[in-house]
């Protein structure tokens, strides 16, 4: 049989009708398990599709792949059947253990719900009925919540408690009750119970569905037997791969230490057996280690450390007295002094230009202000100083503040300026800055380098004995006797005269006996520094030629040493070797795990898509059938995996459903839609449905009404919660069977269980509800009693008056929201009595404009206790209940 006709078996029913085909066969067909690269794995896949193994079995199975000495222990062989019926029987203990639930025990704080008396309910349908707000959401949150689905619930905003609680009691699958509770500060895990309700029935047309319902018959559970056994063999293959990690991180730092070499060649492990170490070698190897211990005790590296340190002395003393010379291509650039006659000579220029601009400015000066000073102010340094840094201050400044302190006001008192020549003085002195200043301030920045220059050298000289006691130590090494003599306070007295003439702006007479003194000082260390450098090239050469030496005779020992690392660590070596095989082996598993999941998922879909997909697809057809929906003809569903989660998508040509059908349609479908799901899981348990028929015409209510009621006639229990009253007379015959009545007033849900909507009864409960709620009243003073409890009463006698004339006055021939007209009890108005229906109006609209139920205009009086207790007095005489 070919995979294809194999693929086609799965679907063929044996002749009771039941599916007994399943997803091993499917697998086995599979070219995938029987791909070389697996077979490794293989004995253990064909083990797990026939029954479950244990560590053990799959420890030694993994092992004996890993090429490790464990004895291989044998797998034993069940028949397929035994597996199949072990899955069987796990499938049967699979059912929800939620039978039924027998009563919901209290529900507080839930909206405006607080129910403190149990409701009791029955096996087959329940019926919850009550107007839009009347607070039948309420006890359907409620359950929700305890049954862990994920609904919102909101307190009593007025309630001080923000806690809310519920509490049910169910029967398990066994028979045997317990209680369930949930309080708004947790959240219950979730019981299997089927819920319908707006919101599930917009998220089933709005989004994309996961596919989470079970095809019992198609056994997919195999794919997650081979799951788990991936995970198992992988967890063997983690813990091996672990401790290989340590054992080769371990022996490979072993190696770098002794053996490092062998990591940049490519060794076989055949190599490192046959590697052998002679006695006729290890003598050569002695031999060798031997001359290079003798050409090793000659230590010129020390000598020339220590010398090269006494030159970074010498040249830091150099530095700081001279300049690097321009030196020959190829050739390290020397030194030049500083302080020569030429250099002198340059200085002086420089004071020479200062001491022109300086006069320039000092006899513009006078010129320009002589009449707008005392005489003698006009040499002074002090005045000039003065006078300088106010035009640097107001330099500084904006252009508006500067116009306005130039022109205007004094900068230094702050007041203004009195008279033309004070104004004058300003200009001329900021005109004066503005043609001197810069030129005078660069020469003189000029100069002060030459100062400070001179100032390093004099402090500089203060460290020169110090420097010379560590240059003197190693003149033995360059070939030098004594030590190093020169007269260093006459070279600080000569600098410190040229320095202070300097600071003056004074001319600088240079005297020959200076020069020379400053070069004889000059020449000694530069001597010093090529002295030094000449021995170090020398010594530069003996290491090099020593090093030439020792690394021939370690070139021809270098074989040698290899061999003896080879031999020696030998068995290290190899281990590696085997853990680094080992290690590619765990690799290559590992991949072939994932390999096999990817491949197992993809198999896995396929066969969704082939069966379950199809298997859905002829179910919906037959909820849309039994709900006499008919989608068009385009629509079509595909399957769809993103991020590891397979959904189901509906598409009306390029279209969602939710862009192209109306409110009824999205409704039959969602319906559909949740029917299928609940047949495919082959469920029998609890079904609520809240208000299901929303949107639907009077037709589509009465079919779906009749599939609802299918589910009780399949041992399901079914919770209805409705205000709708046509879809109520639907579900259940009204005359004769009892509901569960929602009410709101004002700010309190009541219920009224065990009630028969057709029935009279409805009329004396509310007549003992009116009867109590004013006995209430009575016992207080009327200025004491509140707006809305007389209102409460209003209401109460307003849906009286609505029922009497429904049920009383007209017999329940025509009643709201049934489906037909009760033809064969129209005799009973034969003697309607047509004088009444005035009183019941003026008494209706008195009781509609008093009470709450219906918005009133702003005019509307507040109703009066007196006037209720004459109202109330009315309705009992005219309109009683016989």
């Amino acid at each position: 049989m070919t995979v294809k006709e194999k693929k086609h078996s799965l679907y063929s029913e044996s002749e009771n009708g039941k599916k007994v085909n399943n997803a091993i066969d499917y697998i086995r067909s599979s070219s995938i398990f029987s791909n070389e690269r697996y077979k490794w794995i293989s004995p253990l896949i064909v083990n797990v599709l026939e029954d479950n193994l244990d560590e053990d079995d799959i420890k030694s199975l993994v092992d004996s792949h890993l090429e490790k000495k464990t004895k291989r222990s044998k797998i034993s062989r069940t028949r397929l059947d035994r597996a199949r019926e072990k899955i069987e029987s796990q499938v049967q203990n699979q059912k929800s253990p939620i039978r039924k639930i027998t009563s919901i025990d209290n529900i507080l704080n839930v909206g405006l719900l607080n129910l403190n008396e149990p409701i009791k309910l029955k096996d087959g349908l329940n019926v919850f009925y009550g107007k839009n707000g009347a607070g039948k959401s309420s006890i359907y949150l409620g359950l929700c919540k305890t049954l862990g689905k994920d609904k919102k619930v909101y307190s009593n905003i007025s309630a001080e408690d923000k806690i809310s609680t519920c509490k049910i009691t169910v029967e398990d699958s066994a028979g045997e009750l317990q209680e369930l509770e949930w309080n708004s500060s947790v959240e219950n895990a979730e019981s299997k119970a089927m819920i319908f309700d707006s919101s599930i029935s917009n998220f089933i047309v709005d989004e994309d569905q996961i596919n989470q319902f079970r095809m019992v018959h198609l056994k997919m559970e195999y794919f997650s037997f081979l799951y788990g056994l991936y995970q198992k063999v992988e967890s063997v293959i983690d813990a091996e791969l672990s401790k290989n990690k340590d054992e080769l991180n371990t022996t490979k730092e072993l190696l770098l230490e002794k053996v490092a070499f062998i990591f940049d060649e490519d060794l076989s492990e055949d190599e490192i057996k046959r590697a052998s170490f002679t006695e006729k070698e290890r003598q050569k190897l002695r031999e060798s280690e031997n001359l290079m211990k003798v050409l090793e005790k000659n230590n010129p590296e020390s000598t020339l450390r220590n010398i090269k340190n006494a030159l970074e002395k010498i040249e830091s003393v150099l530095s700081l007295f001279g300049e690097p010379d321009e030196a020959d291509e190829g050739n390290e650039p020397t030194l030049k002094l500083y302080f020569t006659k030429s250099y002198f000579t340059e200085v002086n220029k420089r004071m020479v230009n200062y001491n022109n601009i300086k006069k320039a400015f000092e006899g513009g000066g006078k010129n320009k202000i002589a009449s707008l000073i005392p005489p003698d102010w006009i040499n002074k340094e002090t005045w000039k100083n003065f006078i300088s840094n106010s035009v640097d201050f107001l330099s500084s400044l904006d252009k508006g503040e500067f116009t306005k302190y130039l022109n205007d006001i004094c900068a230094y008192c702050h007041q203004p300026l009195q008279t033309k020549q004070a104004k004058k003085l300003i200009k001329a002195y900021q005109e004066l800055h503005e043609e001197y200043k810069e030129k005078l301030d660069k020469e003189a920045l000029n100069l002060k380098e030459d100062s400070d220059l001179i100032s390093g050298c004099i402090e500089k000289i203060e460290n020169i004995p110090d420097i010379n006691q560590k240059v003197e130590i190693e003149f033995a090494n360059i070939g030098k006797e004594g030590k190093i003599k020169f007269d260093f306070d006459e070279l600080k007295k000569i600098l410190q005269s040229y320095k202070n003439l300097i600071d003056k702006f004074e001319k600088i007479e240079v005297i020959e006996s200076d020069i020379k003194q400053i070069k004889t000082f000059w020449n000694i260390y530069n001597d010093l520094s090529a002295e030094f450098k000449n021995q170090i090239d020398r010594l530069n050469k003996a290491i090099l030629d020593k090093i030439k030496a020792i690394d021939k005779v370690r070139e021809k020992s270098g074989p040698l040493y290899r061999k003896q690392a080879l031999y020696t660590n030998k068995s290290s070596i190899l281990k590696y070797l085997r853990l680094q095989k080992h290690k590619e082996i765990l690799d290559t598993k590992t991949s072939d795990l994932s390999a096999l999941r990817q491949a197992t998922s993809s198999l896995k879909t396929s066969f969704v898509e082939e069966a379950a997909l199809k298997e859905f697809k002829k179910h919906l057809q037959n909820e849309y059938q039994k709900l006499s929906f008919t989608p068009p003809e385009t629509w079509s569903i595909k399957l769809s995996t993103r991020e590891g989660v397979n959904r189901r998508v509906y598409n009306i040509g390029d279209r969602k459903l939710a862009d192209i059908f109306s409110e009824g349609e999205r409704k039959l479908h969602a319906l559909s839609d949740f029917f299928t799901q609940c047949e495919l899981d082959e469920y029998q348990g609890v079904f609520i449905f809240d208000d299901p028929v929303n949107s639907l015409d009077e037709e589509n209510i009465e079919i779906v009404a009749g599939r609802i009621l299918e589910l009780i006639k399949n041992s399901s229990q079914v919770i209805v919660f409705t205000h709708n009253l046509y879809f109520l007379n639907s579900i259940i015959n009204t005359q004769k069977e009892k509901i569960t009545k929602v009410e709101r007033i004002h700010n309190q849900i009541n219920l009224v269980k065990e009630v028969v909507i057709g029935e009279t009864q409805e009329l004396r409960d509310r007549l003992k509800k009116i009867d109590s709620k004013m006995s209430t009243l009575s016992k207080k003073e009327p200025v004491k009693i509140n707006e809305y409890d007389i209102r409460n009463v209003y209401d109460l006698m307003s849906g009286y008056l609505e029922d009497y004339v429904e049920k009383v006055y007209f017999k329940n021939v025509i009643s709201r929201y049934r489906p037909n007209i009760r033809m064969l009890t129209l005799g009973d108005l034969k003697d309607l009595d047509t004088s009444i229906i005035g009183d019941v109006l003026t008494l209706y609209e008195r009781t509609s404009r008093r009470g709450a139920r219906h918005s009133q205009p702003p005019e509307v009086k507040k109703p009066k206790y007196e006037e209720l207790v004459n109202d109330v007095k009315e309705l009992k005489n005219k309109f009683p209940v016989k």
